[in-house]
């Protein structure tokens, strides 16, 4: 018997073999991170951007208009001799004036309530004695 018949049959060379490791499909860890905070710094600065767009809402003011009507009328009709036609005519100009004195606060943008229509009056809020002084109104407590 010959060797050759115990020998085992060699088995064909591969024609290459790859021996670096393989790349991982898809984004890494650390990719997918620093894009999460660009998109989470992106999102807080557009937040607080539109937030100070708007930071303190609209500014509201409360007069007691017919406190002054009444402190205006009084005045008015204490003087002798008025007529119903001057008492007509001086609550005419009350009303513009009252409007005139009130316009500017229109033009800052803040809203102007009456008192007796608000549910509450904080004194802050309270703007009565600068319209009357702007009126040349003399309040009484």
């Amino acid at each position: 018997m010959s060797d050759q018949t115990n020998a085992a049959p060699e088995a064909p060379a591969p024609a290459s073999i790859n021996t670096s490791p393989k790349q991982p499909a898809g984004v890494s860890l650390v990719t997918a991170c620093i894009i999460a905070a660009l998109f989470s710094a992106f999102s807080g600065a557009a937040s607080w951007h539109f937030a100070s767009q708007n930071a303190g809402g609209t500014l509201v003011a409360t007069v007691d208009a017919a406190r002054l009507a009444r402190l205006k009328m009084k005045t008015t009709l204490d003087q002798p001799g008025v007529t119903n036609e001057q008492a007509t005519a001086e609550a005419k100009a009350f009303v513009q004036q009252l409007d005139k004195a009130l316009e500017a606060y229109s033009n800052e943008g803040i809203l102007v309530l009456n008192s007796g229509a608000a549910m509450n009056k904080p004194a802050a809020n309270d703007i009565t004695a600068n319209v009357a002084a702007n009126m040349g109104i003399k309040l009484q407590n």
